[in-house]
């Protein structure tokens, strides 16, 4: 569904920017202001809400609508000798700002998890009758990293009910470290939307000229 929300909102939007006569302001405007309301609701619902369905499609939508109209603006504004330069900083800073969203985003998570970790996995590990504090603190390393635990791995733990208890408890643990992730978007959204409130008309460079004929 992610996938064909970006397409969609990309395919949308491209449009758009064509028959809106060079007011990209307000696009941008709608498709910041969409992406920071969506990840506002999705910090604020649980996972057993349906909203968070249509907070996700939004949000796929409006991120569709910001990677490849910003693109073709960025191209239609830039001077013809420098469209090949230009489309390769914006892809670059794309990549860029991606990796270093992902580090801080994971950062969090991991964190926030490892925090939690205690009180959804470990009570679940000692509801399961295992009070070894070592191998409880191994469990808990275990989930922490992302590791698959298989019977048998841990003396105490032969079944595969244990592990689905304790699998339940550690998306509790999951679900509730990704919470901070959305507010993070939130601020990285707010800033996207007051930039977006100083992007000029570009009217004036949607012609009908060719940058570079073949022949």
């Amino acid at each position: 569904m992610d996938s064909f929300g970006i397409i969609f909102g990309a395919v949308l939007f491209s449009i758009l920017v064509v028959y809106s006569r060079g007011h990209v302001r307000w696009l941008l405007l709608l498709a910041t202001s969409a992406m920071t309301a969506s990840s506002a609701c999705i910090s604020l619902a649980k996972s057993s809400d349906d909203i968070i369905l249509v907070a996700v499609c939004f949000l796929s939508i409006s991120v569709g609508a910001l990677i490849v109209p910003v693109q073709v603006i960025a191209s239609m504004i830039c001077p013809d000798d420098l469209i090949g330069t230009i489309t390769a900083m914006t892809i670059t800073l794309r990549v860029f700002g991606g990796a270093i969203a992902y580090a801080i985003y994971y950062s969090i998570v991991k964190h926030n998890f490892a925090s939690r970790a205690f009180a959804t996995v470990g009570k679940a590990t000692i509801a399961l009758g295992i009070f070894n504090p070592f191998e409880v603190l191994d469990v808990m390393k275990a989930v922490t990293n992302g590791q698959t635990i298989e019977p048998g791995e841990f003396p105490a733990i032969t079944t595969q009910a244990q592990i689905n208890k304790i699998n339940d408890a550690a998306k509790i643990g999951w679900q509730d470290s990704y919470r901070e992730v959305y507010l993070v978007l939130i601020l990285f959204g707010g800033i996207s939307v007051i930039a977006s409130a100083f992007v000029p008309n570009v009217r004036r460079y949607m012609d009908t000229h060719i940058a570079v004929a073949y022949h």
